[in-house]
C-alpha cells in the first residue's frame, strides 16, 4: 500500500492520506488504493478523528469505496468506528439497477432503532411493505419469537428522560415536547435473533456468490450481490421483514411502558399523554432518489449505525411533520445525554440524508470490564439522581459512559456540519439495560 503526500494516519503498516476539504470534513482520495470508485468522505472533529484512528474505522471507509456501482462518496458519521464489513456510521449509497447491496452495509441488528415517546408516526408508518417472511429462514423465526419484548444486550436500554435544554422551540412544540422538565421515554433496541440470524443467512448466501459474479472486493466481510441478482432480492424482503420484526418489538415496549406508567401514577396512559413522537431505524437499506452530479438517481443507501435526517419538504416524511423536517433521535450512552435534532437540506448535499446515530463505541466490552466495575458505576449514577436496572452487573461494567465517544461532540460536529440541528437534550432519569 502506497504512501502518499503529508498528514498521513498510521494503523500498523497502513497509512490514509487525509485532505481537509472544510472544518469537519475529511477525505481519502479514489486514487489512494487501486479499485476504489469514490473518495471516503469522514465526518469528526480532531478528537473525534483520533479516536477513529486507534481501529480499522478508516481502512473499513476506505474498503466501502471500492464497491461496484457506489455514488459519490463512502461516508462514515462521526459516531464512527470499527464493525463488521462496514464501520458502525458508515453510509453508502449504491446505483439502483447497476450497484451491490451488501448484508455488511445494514448489520446484523436490523432496524435497531429508537423510539420517543409523548402523535402516532413511525418512520415507514411501522411498516416495511417489501417484507416478506418466507425469505426468512426458520432459524431466525424460531430465535426471534421468545424474544419479541426484549431489549437485549449492548447499549440497548428504555430511558425516562427529561427535557433538559430545548434549542428550537417550534421544531419542539410541533414534536409535543413543551417545555423544559417535560418527562419522555426513549426506547433503543432491534430486531434481536431474529435479525442477526437472518443477515448471518445471507451473508452465507452471498458470500458464496461472489465468484458467480466476479465481484472484486478488499475484504470478504463486504461480500455484496449485484441489486438485480436473486440474491439481493431474495435478501431485500428478508431484511424488511427483520425491520418490522424490530417495529412490533419496540411497540410491545411501548406497550408496557404505558402499563408501567399507568400502575405506578394510577392514571390510564391516555390522561398521560403518552404517545410517539417518532419510531427511526438506523441499521437499513433503502431505495431513495437522491441528487448526484446534478442528476437525480435511484440509488439504495445502505446505513449502517447511521441516521436518515430528511429536510423539511421531504415527500417520504409523515405530513404532519413535513414542514419542519425529519425528526432525529440519537441517543447517547449509559448516564449521559441524548438527543433530538431535526433534518436538513445539507444533510442532502452532505450525506444522503444521513446523520450520527448516538455516541459511538470506543473501547471494547472486555476492556470495559477491566477498567470499571458494574456496582461502582450504579453508585455514581444514583449519586447524580439516576436510577439504574441491569440483567447484571456485567452488563453495566461493558456499557460504562467512559467506553464511548462524547456523545455532545458527535452532536454538536452534526450540528455544525448542518446534517441535524439541535432541537432538545435530554438527561436520564431512570435507565434499564437489557
Amino acid at each position: 500500500m502506497s504512501q502518499q503526500g503529508s498528514g498521513l494516519i498510521n494503523r500498523s503498516s497502513t497509512q490514509f492520506p487525509l485532505t481537509q476539504i472544510e472544518p469537519n470534513v475529511w477525505e481519502v482520495p479514489k486514487d489512494f488504493q487501486s479499485g476504489m470508485k469514490v473518495p471516503a468522505r469522514i465526518y469528526a472533529d480532531e478528537d473525534l478523528l483520533s479516536k477513529m484512528r486507534t481501529d480499522r474505522t478508516i481502512q473499513q471507509c476506505v474498503n466501502v469505496a471500492h464497491l461496484d456501482g457506489i455514488c459519490k462518496y463512502a461516508i462514515t458519521m462521526p459516531d464512527g468506528h470499527e464493525g463488521y464489513g462496514f464501520p458502525i456510521g458508515g453510509v453508502a449509497a449504491t446505483d439502483y439497477d447497476e450497484g451491490l447491496i451488501s448484508p455488511g452495509g445494514v448489520g446484523y441488528d436490523i432496524n435497531c432503532g429508537v423510539r420517543l415517546i409523548r402523535t402516532n408516526l413511525t418512520e415507514e408508518e411501522g411498516c416495511m411493505e417489501a417484507a416478506d417472511p418466507s425469505k426468512v429462514s426458520n432459524s431466525a423465526k424460531s430465535r426471534g419469537a421468545p424474544q419479541l419484548g426484549s431489549l437485549g444486550s449492548g447499549n440497548h436500554f428504555i430511558e425516562i428522560e427529561r427535557a433538559d435544554k430545548i434549542f428550537d422551540k417550534r421544531v419542539a412544540e410541533r414534536l409535543g415536547i413543551h417545555k423544559e422538565g417535560q418527562i419522555l421515554v426513549l426506547i433503543h433496541t432491534g430486531s434481536r435473533g431474529y435479525g442477526h440470524q437472518t443477515c448471518s443467512d445471507y451473508l452465507k448466501v452471498m458470500e458464496r456468490a461472489i465468484n458467480k459474479y466476479n465481484i472484486k472486493l478488499p475484504d470478504r466481510e463486504l461480500a455484496a450481490c449485484p441489486s438485480k441478482s436473486p440474491e439481493a432480492e431474495d435478501y431485500i424482503p428478508a431484511m424488511s421483514a427483520a425491520c418490522n420484526f424490530a417495529f412490533v418489538n419496540r411497540q410491545m415496549i411501548t406497550h408496557w411502558s404505558r402499563e408501567a406508567f399507568s400502575k405506578v401514577f394510577q392514571r390510564p396512559a391516555d390522561s398521560l399523554d403518552m404517545k410517539i413522537v417518532y419510531d427511526v431505524a438506523h441499521n437499513v437499506a433503502k431505495v431513495e432518489s437522491h441528487l448526484i452530479d446534478g442528476e437525480t438517481k435511484k440509488v439504495t443507501v445502505h446505513r449502517k449505525g447511521a441516521t436518515r435526517s430528511f429536510p423539511p419538504g421531504h415527500r417520504d416524511i409523515p405530513a404532519e411533520y413535513r414542514d419542519v423536517g425529519q425528526p432525529v433521535l440519537i441517543p447517547g450512552s449509559m448516564g449521559t445525554s441524548s438527543w433530538v435534532l431535526i433534518g436538513t437540506p445539507r444533510a442532502m448535499e452532505l450525506s444522503f440524508g444521513t446523520t450520527a446515530h448516538g455516541a459511538g463505541r470506543f473501547m471494547s466490552r472486555s476492556g470495559a470490564k477491566r477498567k470499571w466495575f458494574g456496582g461502582d458505576l450504579k453508585k455514581s449514577l444514583e449519586s447524580r439522581g439516576i436510577v439504574i436496572r441491569a440483567a447484571s452487573m456485567e452488563v453495566l461494567a461493558e456499557e460504562a459512559p467512559g467506553a464511548y465517544k462524547d456523545v455532545d461532540r458527535v452532536v454538536e460536529v452534526s450540528h455544525q456540519l448542518g446534517i441535524g440541528q439541535k432541537v432538545v437534550r435530554m438527561t436520564p432519569i431512570g435507565v434499564a439495560k437489557g
